[in-house]
Formats: structure tokens, sequence, C-alpha cells
């Protein structure tokens, strides 16, 4: 069994990111969360066209810093694409026992809605519905409960929690330089309502490769 294999110093400086004046790359994913309304929406939503800094507009928001576009000098190769949802239900509650997370889940990824990805006068995906793009994490463990059968129907405890699961949802590897608009709408002809009745949160999650200078 062998230890592990040190890089040669030539093959460390690959790595190198004191390397004035040259590019490097790194993995850093765009992302843009929003409100999904409980009556739902119609219309597109739209997403990457706001940035940090914006009235009331936070990096667990989005990571954009220039709306719309990749600041100069900096470039990205997309290479993937995921819708992230998130009902407003906490996953364990008392109460009754519908499954109102699930129902949630299910409403936005199987509901009729579609994804329009653009990158300047161009489309350059249009997917439906939802869940063919599915979130690469999610809430995993066990767990148990016990309750009293005393003092009413109303004394019940669910567990209640679901995410659309899937294979990522890979891209031709597309190239966006520094300042080249684009924007991902998420497209509703009529109002898909979260059956629960609680605001949820949407997102869209873009892999990519991020060109810019070293230091």
């Amino acid at each position: 069994m062998k230890g592990i294999v040190p890089f040669s110093i030539d093959d460390l400086e690959t790595f190198n990111v004191n390397k004035d004046g040259e590019p490097e790359v790194i993995y850093q994913p765009l992302y843009h969360y929003q409100t999904y309304p409980l009556a739902g929406f119609t219309g597109p939503l739209l997403f990457f066209q706001t940035n940090v800094g914006a009235a009331g507009i936070l990096l667990e928001d989005t990571n954009m810093r220039t709306a719309g576009r990749m600041p100069t000098p900096k470039n990205a190769a997309l290479v993937g694409i995921e819708v992230v949802f998130r009902p407003g239900n906490l996953p364990m509650a008392p109460g009754s026992v519908t499954v109102s997370n699930w129902n949630d889940v299910n409403a936005v990824h199987g509901g009729r809605m579609s994804l329009s990805l653009r990158i300047g006068d161009k489309t350059y995906l249009e997917e439906a519905p939802l869940g063919t793009m599915p979130m690469q994490w999610r809430c995993d463990g066990v767990a148990a409960l016990s309750d009293s059968t005393t003092a009413g129907a109303a004394q019940r405890t669910k567990i209640d929690y679901a995410a659309f699961c899937g294979a990522p949802y890979l891209l031709v590897p597309m190239r966006l330089i520094a300042n080249q608009e684009f924007s991902v709408t998420i497209n509703s002809p009529a109002a898909v309502a979260l059956p629960s009745g609680v605001d949820g949160k949407i997102g869209v999650r873009l892999a990519a490769l991020q060109y810019r200078l070293a230091q």
C-alpha cells in the first residue's frame, strides 16, 4: 500500500497563487437566491441581475459583483446548472399530518415552469420542468417520534422534508467574457402556488470556472 505521493516542486508551481500579472483559474459557482411567493408568480423571475451591496442584497443572496455580467478582467466558463428550492416550513413541526414541504417541492420542481439561460442576444438553454436541474445538496439523517395520545387529535408531530435529487445537469462549457451580459429566467405561464401557504426560497446556481489575475 502506497502512502501519499507529494507533488514535485515543478508540479507544485502549477498551483501557485502568487504569479504576478498571470492568469489563474478557480472553481467558483455563480448563485442568486430570492423569495418564491406563496401565491406563485406569472411571467419571469429574473436571476443574476442584481449585485452584492444593492438595496438589501447580501452575499447570502448572490455573489454577483456586477449585475448581469462578469466584471473586468474576470472571465468564466459555465459548466453546469441547478435550481435550488427550499420550502418555508420547518422540517419538523406539531400539528396536522399534511406533508406541506413535500407538496411545495413537488409543485415547484414538477410544475408547469421552465428555465432559460441567455448570453448576449442568444438563448443557450431552455429546459423544463425545473426538477430536471436538481439541487446537489440536501438535508439528510434519521429521526424518531413518540407522541402522546391524550388531549386530542391536535397532539401530533410530523417530520416533513423533501428535495428533488439527481445527477448534476452539465453544460457544454460556455465562456463569459468580462462585461458580457447574461441572465437566467424562470418562467411561469400560470401561477404555481405553494400548497403550504408559506413563502419559500428559490435560486439558480451556475457551476463555473472563473479566470482572473493571480496576486
